[in-house]
């Protein structure tokens, strides 16, 4: 209980004024705060960024030596053409003449027909249509009457059907 009267009675005391007439007072040195550690930050980053840039351009560096020709090692990768793709025509050949007596050439011309262009794979996967603005869901595109796909063209969108044109042909698309 006498800390509780000893702590009322300072309390009633008058405070004492922050400017003082004292001059002891004003010649007091002033404390700053500690220095910041924000150099000791900074230097560990840069030199984290200095390492990082050098590895960049050392790898850079061995891109650019390795792509002298001779130096750089691509795979080759082949394959056959598919057999319904493969021209059944012959090339020209040439056969050597039958006697040792005067040289003839014995090219056959073969005439190579052009190959009949194909439709391309259409998906129809989706027809949202909407009276003024129908849009269709082609091989994974949203398209509306205009669009191209594969190069077909959509003419028509109807609730169940889409009409295409491809090379002058009409194509009529359901959803299955």
């Amino acid at each position: 209980m006498s800390l509780i009267n000893d702590a009322l009675k300072r309390s009633r005391k008058p405070a004492p004024s922050a400017w003082s007439t004292d001059p002891q007072a004003s010649m007091l040195p002033v404390e700053y705060r500690s220095a910041s550690r924000w150099p000791l930050l900074l230097l560990p980053m840069l030199l984290l960024a200095v390492v990082a840039g050098g590895w960049f351009l050392f790898k850079g560096w061995q891109v650019h030596c390795a792509t002298k020709l001779g130096d750089l090692k691509l795979p080759v990768v082949a394959r056959e053409l598919p057999a319904e793709n493969a021209n059944p025509s012959p090339l020209p050949v040439y056969t050597a003449p039958a006697s040792n007596s005067v040289p003839s050439t014995n090219i056959q011309n073969v005439v190579i027909e052009p190959s009949k262009p194909v439709l391309p794979v259409l998906r129809l996967q989706g027809i949202f249509y909407r009276p003024r603005n129908p849009s269709v869901l082609i091989n994974a595109k949203t398209l509306p009457v205009g669009g191209m796909v594969a190069g077909v063209k959509v003419i028509a969108i109807t609730p169940e059907s889409v009409t295409l044109q491809w090379n002058g042909e009409t194509k009529v698309l359901t959803l299955d």
